[in-house]
């Protein structure tokens, strides 16, 4: 006859299991944590990006709204410094060049002009409520003639390109937001 022994069952003890735990747990965090400061940092790029888009459509908008309005003469739109004659005028062109900073539209309403400082940094309103100043943001007006497929320069009308520089992501990181169009010298 065979005996037979009645064996002990073992298990994990509590201290196994709260170690187990906290291998898990620092794993876990280990793993989750960069997705989620990336997760956050998109997040804020987007917002970025959107602002970007808004700013230098609003400035092309300002540009356009001002020649339909006959606020700003054709001769106007170039850069400073660009004079043209007619008859016995002179006519310079408005549009400040280089980088300059994301101010607001001065008193003459239009966006890119020399007096726009007066108006202080831009703002946005963000989703979340939050007025949000953009002083990290930098807007570039380029007024150029346009060639047409022929090589020769149209008298009516211009390129104008508009760059908006901004942060993106993390480590000083920047993105251009660019818009391009042409604009008539007849509304």
């Amino acid at each position: 006859m065979k005996i037979l022994r009645k064996r002990n069952q073992s298990g994990m003890s509590l201290l196994e299991v709260m170690i187990a735990g906290i291998v898990l747990t620092t794993g876990l965090l280990i793993g989750v944590l960069p997705m989620i400061s990336y997760g956050v940092s998109t997040l804020r790029a987007t917002d970025e990006d959107t602002i970007a888009k808004q700013k230098g459509r609003q400035i092309m908008e300002s540009i356009y709204g001002a020649r339909n309005t006959s606020e700003l003469g054709w001769d106007s739109v170039n850069p400073v410094g660009t004079c043209t004659t007619s008859g016995t005028s002179v006519i310079c062109g408005v549009f400040m060049t280089g980088s300059q900073p994301m101010y607001g539209a001065g008193a003459d309403g239009i966006m890119g002009t020399a007096d726009d400082a007066a108006a202080g940094i831009e703002t946005a309103a963000m989703a979340n409520g939050q007025i949000r100043t953009l002083n990290e943001f930098t807007r570039t007006v380029t007024i150029t003639p346009y060639t047409d497929a022929s090589g020769d320069i149209s008298s009516t009308l211009r390129q104008i390109q508009v760059d908006v520089t901004y942060p993106w992501g993390v480590n000083g990181l920047t993105r251009t937001y660019t818009i391009r169009s042409l604009i008539s010298q007849y509304k």
